[in-house]
């Protein structure tokens, strides 16, 4: 696991001014960004341990009672790539000029607590900085975290629908006819997602709107809409 951090993108560790100092991998990201193999780190350091960076962190309520930085975001890859990619470079030094955007937005909104943006390399900057911590549930400290597979990066990505759906409620729709229609319209309706809006109508000789409830037009695919 590698935990990245920008302060003129520089990766972490922490240094907890309410409970002492302690430190985690970290790395700098204009020194990385060279891609001269001499100026890597010896094997015998480590990766990334001549390129450590501290980073002050301080403890608040407004986040939990987490430990962050709220001047800077933090960076992290996916264990199953590796880190010193161009792209992820890339990515990651032009992403570094979210962190004014994650500021002002906080300062328009104090409700505001985390933000966060996921690249499509695997890269994910998360504000305000703080240590990466593994699941309780994660005893091997494994890091198997993957941005692009969260359910928020998944609908982010999926284009909304707009979805009608028009039933045949004649008299020929009937026994099996009917069974097939309504496990058809079950199966549509599971494919949606909140992002999605639909309506659902049904004609014999005049179109009429399933639930009166929902007469104005389309309706937010949530859970409680769809079921």
């Amino acid at each position: 696991m590698t935990t990245l951090e920008s302060s003129s993108l520089s990766m972490i560790t922490q240094d907890e001014l309410s409970t002492g100092t302690s430190y985690s991998t970290s790395t700098d990201m204009n020194e990385m960004s060279s891609g001269d193999p001499a100026q890597s780190p010896s094997e015998s350091e480590g990766e990334y341990k001549a390129l450590e960076k501290e980073l002050l962190i301080q403890q608040k309520k407004h986040f939990g009672g987490a430990f962050v930085n709220i001047t800077h975001s933090t960076v992290h890859v996916p264990t199953i790539i590796y880190s010193l990619n161009r792209e992820i470079l890339l990515t990651a030094n032009w992403s570094y000029n979210l962190n004014q955007a994650f500021i002002d937005n906080y300062n328009h909104d104090p409700e505001l607590t985390w933000q966060y943006f996921c690249s499509q390399t695997g890269l994910y900057r998360v504000w305000p900085g703080h240590i990466w911590e593994y699941p309780e549930d994660d005893t091997d400290k494994l890091d198997l975290f993957d941005c692009r597979v969260q359910n928020w990066y998944i609908r982010a990505t999926s284009s909304p629908r707009d979805v009608i759906i028009l039933i045949d409620a004649s008299g020929s729709m009937t026994g099996l006819k009917k069974s097939i229609a309504i496990q058809t319209v079950e199966t549509i309706l599971d494919t949606l997602s909140d992002d999605d809006f639909v309506q659902i109508i049904k004609f014999q000789e005049n179109a009429e709107f399933i639930d009166d409830c929902f007469r104005d037009g389309l309706v937010q695919a949530t859970f409680e809409n769809r079921h």
